[in-house]
């Protein structure tokens, strides 16, 4: 791959004009300028003129199936893989549990999947969620410890605003079986546990914990914290590392660090950063390439245009041509797809409407102001 504007997430500056050489292994031979890398000469050329190309994304807190079928479970799994999360770690904490989910890995051959990491929780006592540490903790003080911090932070701000789409419409418009997993509440399309259950019943109590929330990730971060992402199952798979990102840009992190909390810090905190979370040679080629630059404005890194496991680049068009079986009457050509897809835009905004009215009509009338 040529020609992209590389960010390896070392944090070194962006690389215009870069080069990537992908091994038979899987692993990268070389990532640097147009002049530091040997070409070799059977090697597939791949012009990524224009774009960006960034780490595989980690969700280091996905929720084990609660039950579900296997394919269940791996369609949950290509929709995360389809929208950059190269990578994700299950947290079993029954080790029998562990096993099954190993061998349930194998069915996914030849279907692109991110690769599983699965750990118990005894294993990873250096990754603290901010809801385990006490609210008058000092920032300072835990940043001083070297934990990882999971922040949570769209947790709160689903609590906030329980009925935001968490995603540009311009995206959902292109992504129609997204959207209509995200409109039926489908079993393929989302999560079986997190989401807004057990917001504060006063909304501004909640905007004030989100306020606290925010302040106390600024701060930690400021005095050295190292920060990661993780999903906890809100939202639909793989929405929600890229909402995060953008959760933590909002409290005050540069998007660089937002993306180095989804990348290179994620893959240190479930030890894996000596292969994956940077794109330096030895690592294995899990990437994403991007139509924007997500240092401008992390809301490009939802723009996804290719994503790399071992260096095989697949097509997200393709991957929901694969899924097609969720949505029977899903048209292939661009036209109907942006009807399909705007019909069921519609559909999810009219639900979002009486999902409103109906949660108002619960409201004691003094609260409904």
């Amino acid at each position: 791959m040529w020609g992209g504007t590389l960010i390896d997430g070392t944090g070194a500056p962006p690389l215009p004009d870069a080069v990537l050489v992908v091994d038979a292994a899987g692993r990268l031979a070389c990532a640097g300028g147009a002049g530091a890398c040997a070409e070799p000469p059977d090697a597939r050329r791949v012009d990524a003129t224009g774009f960006w190309i960034i780490p595989g994304l980690l969700d280091v807190d996905v929720p084990p199936p609660a039950g579900e079928a296997v394919d269940v479970v791996e369609r949950r799994a290509r929709l995360r893989f389809l929208l950059g999360v190269t990578t994700e770690r299950v947290w079993y904490a029954d080790p029998t549990r562990r096993a099954e989910a190993a061998g349930s890995v194998a069915r996914t051959e030849g279907r692109p999947v991110p690769r599983r990491i699965v750990r118990a929780p005894a294993g990873l006592s250096r990754l603290v969620a901010l809801d385990e540490i006490p609210p008058d903790a000092p920032p300072g003080a835990w940043a001083a410890r070297g934990v990882w911090l999971e922040p949570r932070l769209l947790r709160r701000e689903l609590r906030v605003e329980p009925y935001r789409l968490s995603v540009g419409l311009h995206r959902l418009l292109e992504l129609p079986w997204l959207v209509a997993a995200l409109r039926t509440g489908s079993p393929a399309g989302s999560e079986p546990a997190g989401g807004a259950e057990g917001a504060p019943a006063d909304a501004g109590r909640a905007r004030a914990e989100l306020g606290r929330a925010r302040a106390w990730v600024r701060e930690y971060h400021a005095a050295g914290g190292k920060v990661v992402t993780g999903s906890g199952g809100v939202l639909a798979p793989g929405l929600s590392i890229l909402a995060e990102m953008r959760a933590l840009v909002t409290a005050g992190l540069a998007p660089e660090a937002a993306l180095a909390a989804a990348t290179r810090e994620a893959a240190a905190a479930i030890g894996v950063s000596d292969s994956l979370g940077t794109l330096v040679p030895g690592k294995l080629a899990d990437f994403v390439v991007l139509e924007g630059d997500p240092l401008a404005d992390i809301r490009n890194a939802e723009i996804v245009s290719r994503v790399a496991k071992g260096g095989v680049l697949h097509d997200p068009a393709g991957l929901f041509e694969d899924l097609k079986d969720d949505l029977s009457d899903r048209a292939s050509s661009r036209g109907p797809r942006l009807l399909l897809g705007l019909l069921a835009m519609l559909s999810t905004l009219g639900a979002l409407a009486w999902a409103v009215r109906r949660h108002r009509a619960s409201l004691p009338a003094s609260r409904r102001a």
